[in-house]
């Protein structure tokens, strides 16, 4: 028996494979046809992949990246104060008209004769004293300088037994003031004359000074010129 040439058998051979290829495919249609006409559908899962995003490590491993997280922006307010500005006003003192000759003056109405207070202030460009008296009159009075730091008073009619009430002079015969130039008021006793009282006003320096009296109540002012 004489075997077929080589390309008849390559022939046979690619013609069997070409009919199961085509019988397996009827076959797969087939089935395909049937599933459908059983109402069954087979849907796959939805499959969501959360994104993760990764960063090689200095080390080489896989690591999560970083979150980046922008950096808050703060705005640093700035306050501009203005600058304040002082006025700043001089008042100037009018002219002092006292002087360093020694003051006179009469006794006004009927003196009782006894001092009742002294006071002092500071004004602008003098300080003041003031000797107040009893109801009844103004004593007269004579007001000089005696020393460098002495102003002597002498007043009259005043009382011996009573020129001045307790209280306003210590117990050495002072009364401190320390107001201005005028440093205190002392006690210097009786005067030369009958019904005379005498004080002295110490003051840092001989300074013009002037006198004046008012009344209601009644009493004798001092200045003395800063």
């Amino acid at each position: 028996m004489t075997s077929p040439p080589r390309s008849d058998r390559f022939g046979i051979v690619a013609a069997v494979l070409g009919g199961l290829v085509v019988a397996l495919g009827a076959v797969l249609v087939i089935v395909l046809v049937l599933r459908d006409d059983g109402g069954t559908t087979t849907t796959a899962a939805d499959t969501t992949l959360a994104p993760t995003t990764l960063a090689l490590t200095s080390l080489g491993t896989i690591a999560p990246g970083p979150t980046t997280t922008a950096a808050a922006t703060t705005t640093e307010a700035v306050t501009t104060t203005a600058a304040a500005t002082t006025s700043t006003t001089t008042t100037t003192a009018p002219p002092f008209d006292g002087t360093l000759d020694d003051k006179t003056g009469e006794q006004q109405g009927t003196p009782a004769g006894r001092l009742v207070a002294l006071r002092s202030a500071a004004h602008l460009g003098f300080t003041r004293l003031v000797f107040d008296f009893a109801p009844g009159g103004i004593p007269g009075y004579w007001i000089g300088y005696t020393g460098a730091t002495t102003l002597g008073v002498i007043l009259y009619p005043m009382s011996w037994s009573n020129p001045y009430d307790p209280g306003i002079f210590d117990a050495g015969g002072t009364s401190p003031v320390d107001v201005g130039d005028i440093v205190a008021v002392q006690d210097a006793g009786m005067g030369g004359g009958s019904g005379e009282w005498a004080f002295d006003i110490l003051v840092t320096a001989q300074r013009p000074f002037r006198v004046g009296t008012l009344a209601d109540p009644p009493r004798i002012y001092v200045d003395v010129g800063n």
